[in-house]
């Protein structure tokens, strides 16, 4: 299994205020950034497990533990975001089942 991409997990901000417009703003906070290897989720495997279909659910598996209390994830510095829909722990592996933010 090849660990080839850079996964950033961010944590959403309380709202902070910009000076120059005056308005508040949420800043997210990165909380941890690690190798992972992703692969998308198989067609059998989300109906079995969520029931319907989704085209951006993708596997997201990393040697050491995500953080706790994520918000969602980048993938190699990508605008689109992902939030978790399931999580596995086994002995070695961490596995994360996340589906893109529209």
């Amino acid at each position: 299994m090849r660990y080839d991409r850079i996964v950033t997990f961010y944590k959403d901000g309380g709202p902070k205020l910009n000076t120059s417009t005056g308005e508040y703003e949420k800043s997210p906070i990165k909380q941890a950034v690690m190798i992972a290897n992703v692969t998308e989720v198989g067609t059998d495997r989300q109906v079995a497990t969520f029931g319907e279909l989704d085209q951006t659910s993708l596997t997201v598996r990393t040697d050491d533990l995500p953080p706790v209390g994520w918000s969602y994830l980048i993938l190699d510095g990508s605008s689109k975001h992902y939030k978790q829909t399931t999580i596995r722990d086994y002995t070695v592996t961490h596995t994360l089942i996340v589906s893109e933010v529209k």
